[in-house]
Parts: structure tokens; sequence; C-alpha cells
């Protein structure tokens, strides 16, 4: 079902992307995979030869993951499916993150220790991927910096993996076992790393070296820390979310918040027996590609739009309750609209794309107007991601979802 309040449409194309066991995905995210211009061979040929050295144009990769392991795909031939096994286990969707320099789409998700890496379509293994534990791999992303790079985590541990060698992780570094990690995060320099896990904590990590920079637990959150997303064009600042109804604007660099912002509604009279019901959980913030406004998920059925001032303030602006009847499980920023638009995803199936033009930037507002485009998605949705004028969406299925924007 696709309904629309403007000439914007969302609509389902293809067959998407079939993970290649059964089960949930749990992660995906995108990025450029750039070709690197060579010199030919001598022998190349005439031609300079089809594949001996000569430059090549840039295409896009996918990478999913789920309990029956990490697969990479070409998006050049999507239809015969992944073309490099990382990993076996079962599958499952819940964590994106988009690359900002390369085209590359990647979900992450469970992975069994010393699991055989083959070619699709072949019971010949061609590399081992060992040091990978069984559980679920929740969280992906590339590295802004290195397009060979990318970065998962399983339980407490977080891996490095180079494209370039599938067979095992480059680098590994686990924390404390009681406290799975949620989501992680690379600043745009690439120098760090931001983790988002269970304690309430972001352990924030040099992203070369995996060595803990700052741990920023003190006026922390007092629950559950779901996300955490570095700031573009400011690589000390950081957004987290979590269970405890707040959201916080830190300084990485000092290990101390500018302001934590508290998601609950300003009175709590009429609505507080709503308000006890579904409080405003964050479950999830996207940032904008210039920075300067995040979106943040809300357990309430509600998405929240903060925008950045100086001197790291940051204040509510908007808050849009009219298109989920049930938990808002992701926000997004599009790649076709990385500023006017967000795309949010729910519990109940729906994914909403709001106009982020109606918003006056000098007050705040409560907005209980219609998105601009809604779809139905056959399944509860766990992640989105983008790329051009696609919106990919992780859901509880095998199969991540491919819509085309109108």
């Amino acid at each position: 079902l696709i309904t629309s309040t403007s000439h914007t449409e969302m609509q389902l194309c293809g067959a998407g992307l079939r993970h290649p066991a059964a089960g949930e995905v749990l992660a995906v995210c995108t990025g450029w995979k750039n070709a690197h211009p060579t010199k030919p061979t001598p022998d190349a040929g005439a031609d300079g030869g089809a594949d001996r050295g000569v430059s090549t144009v840039a295409h896009h990769l996918v990478a999913t993951a789920g309990d029956h392991g990490a697969w990479v795909w070409d998006t050049r031939t999507l239809d015969s499916g992944p073309t490099i096994k990382l990993g076996n286990g079962r599958a499952s969707t819940a964590a994106t993150a988009q690359h900002s320099d390369e085209s590359a789409l990647a979900e992450a998700a469970n992975e069994p220790s010393s699991a055989a890496a083959t070619e699709p379509n072949s019971t010949k293994s061609c590399a081992t991927t060992t040091g990978i534990t069984p559980e679920c791999c929740a969280a992906i992303c590339f590295h802004p910096k290195d397009e060979h790079t990318v970065l998962s985590s399983a339980g407490a541990t977080v891996r490095w993996h180079d494209l370039r060698a599938p067979s095992a992780p480059s680098l590994a570094v686990g924390g404390d076992d009681e406290n799975e990690i949620n989501q992680i995060s690379v600043n745009d320099r690439g120098s760090h790393l931001a983790i988002a896990d269970d304690s309430g904590a972001v352990r924030v990590l040099d992203a070369r070296t995996g060595k803990t920079f700052k741990t920023l637990r003190r006026w922390g959150h007092a629950n559950i820390c779901t996300t955490a997303q570095f700031r573009p064009g400011r690589p000390w600042e950081l957004l987290s979310g979590g269970m405890d109804a707040s959201v916080i604007h830190w300084d990485a660099s000092k290990g101390k918040p500018f302001q934590t912002i508290s998601m609950a509604a300003p009175s709590e009279t009429a609505d507080a027996g709503g308000q006890m019901c579904n409080p405003p959980l964050v479950n999830s913030v996207a940032l904008s590609a210039d920075g300067a406004r995040a979106a943040v998920g809300l357990a309430d059925f509600s998405v929240a739009v903060l925008q950045f001032g100086k001197r790291g303030s940051t204040r509510e602006v908007a808050r849009f309750g009219g298109g989920h009847c049930h938990g808002v499980s992701q926000v997004h920023f599009p790649a076709f609209d990385p500023r006017g638009k967000v795309i949010s995803g729910g519990n109940d199936r729906r994914l909403c794309l709001w106009d982020l033009s109606s918003i006056e930037d000098e007050r705040s507002s409560q907005l209980d107007l219609p998105p601009s485009a809604t779809v139905g998605n056959a399944e509860k949705i766990n992640w989105i991601a983008s790329r051009a004028n696609e919106v990919l969406v992780a859901d509880t299925s095998a199969t991540v979802k491919l819509y085309e924007v109108h």
C-alpha cells in the first residue's frame, strides 16, 4: 500500500537482496567501491586488455551478514547473488550505515567461529574466517577513508575486516561481555570509532589501533545506549541516544557533554497515561550530511528533529507524530535529499517520508502533519540505508527490500 500527499512516491522494486541462508538480516550499509586506474601490462593486447591492469569504472558493492554469515554483493550482478561468502551461520537484518565517500552496501549479522568462506553456488571452500563468535552481529559500518575496510560488531566485540583478504578480521577488540554493542560509527576523518552498548556508555576508540581513547560514562545515559553517531564535519562531536529517553550531544575530545536533551513531553498532564505506556525511548539517531540537523526515532511513535546551534547548543525544532502507530525503530536522511527529507521505519511495518521544509528553525513546533509518502513493508523494520534514489530496508525477513523513490 502506497499513499502520497505530494509528488513523491516510494515503490518496491525487484525481488530485493535475498540472503543465501534462511533467517533474519541484522545490518546493512552503503558505500562506494572506487576503481583505481593503472597502466596496461605489456601483454595486455592491442585493446589494453579487459582485465589486465586497465582502469575500470567505479561500481557498487553490497555486503550482507546474518546468522548464516556475511556476504559481499556486486550491484552489477545482483541477480546472481553474492559474490563472496565471508562467514557461515544464520541470517538476520538489524543495522545499516552509509559510507560517505564510496559506494558499497553492507549488512552484518551472525557468524560462528572458524566459518568457511565459499563462493556462492559452489561447495568448494576458498577461505576460512576465524575469530567470529556465534553471537548476532548487530552493527556494521564502512571506514570513511578506506574503501576496503568494513567494521562489524558481534556481542561485545568489534572487528575490522579487509575486503581484499576476507579470511580473517585484521583486528578485533573485545569489551565487557555482559554489555552487547548496539551500534558503531566512525567519524568522517576515519580517526575514531564510537561504540554504543548496553551499559549506557559510549566508548571512543582509535580507529587505527582499536585502543580506547575515552569512555563517555559520567554524565551519560542512565539506561541502555542504543545509538551513537558522529556529527559530519565535526569529528569530535557525537550524538548518543538511549533507553532513558534522552539524547546527549558530546564533546568526545574532552569526554564531556555539551548538552543533554530530554525527549519527554514538556508537560505530562493530560497525556501522562500515554507517556507511561509509550515513553519516548530513543531507538535511533541519524544526522544530515551537512551536520546541521539530527532526526530521532522514538518509541512513542514520533520522530523528533533537532537543530544544532553555536557553541554546542542543540534544540528540538519539530516533532512529527502523524505517521506511525507503533514505535519508530529507525530514522535516516536519504541520499537523494540528505537535508530536506527524513525516512522513518517502524514496528508498524511502515515507511514514512517526511518533508522538513515545513520546519521553522526559530521555534519548536509539534507537527501532526501526515508524511509526504508512506509505504507498507511486509515485516517490522530493523534498519534503513539509501543510495541515489533507492531506499534499502532491512527487516525481520531474510531479504533486504529495495524501494525506488519517484
